[in-house]
């Protein structure tokens, strides 16, 4: 099978290529525990978006959706305290448009999933986006950015694809 770019990469390849851009001369081992928590966010953010599209449908509008899943949490099946500045755009854009102090401002958005959703203690609350090695930033944030945009994109373009990044999770 010809290579068709991202289309044909399997997730895999991909985690790793991204390892690649972020880590520079850093051992890429390290950046497995950037990179998949904010994979598993994008995850969380898209199945959180279908349901709110699924209580919205009923409830007549996104912002409603949002107003009833605050109030009773139940209505889905985990809670995500990101709520975008238009109720309409996808949570993950909440994450997607940080622009200042992203690595602390990422840490504190993935502990407050955490603890809005116990089951998630541990699993996505591990990693200190604002961490420093010797006086120096682990992960800068041009490059925390420029990461959460290819996620961005990669996960657009395999949600409109035929083949859908939920099968490799």
């Amino acid at each position: 099978m010809a290579n068709n770019g991202n289309k044909d990469k399997s997730l895999e390849s991909w985690i790793w290529d991204a390892a690649c851009s972020i880590r520079g001369a850093k051992d890429a081992p390290k950046y497995k525990e950037f990179i998949l928590p904010l994979i598993f966010a994008k995850r969380l953010c898209d199945v959180f978006d279908d349901e709110l599209n699924r209580i919205a449908k009923k409830v007549g509008s996104r912002a409603k959706a949002f107003k009833l899943v605050k109030a009773d949490k139940k209505l889905v099946r985990f809670f995500l305290p990101l709520k975008p500045k238009n109720p309409d755009d996808p949570v993950w854009s909440v994450i997607r448009t940080l622009s200042d102090k992203i690595g602390e401002q990422l840490t504190t958005l993935l502990r407050a999933i955490a603890d809005a959703s116990p089951l998630l203690k541990g699993i996505i609350d591990r990693v200190d986006f604002n961490a420093t090695t010797h006086g120096q930033r682990d992960l800068d944030d041009d490059r925390l950015s420029n990461f959460i945009e290819a996620i961005s994109a990669k996960f657009r373009a395999e949600r409109r694809g035929t083949r859908h990044y939920r099968a490799e999770l």
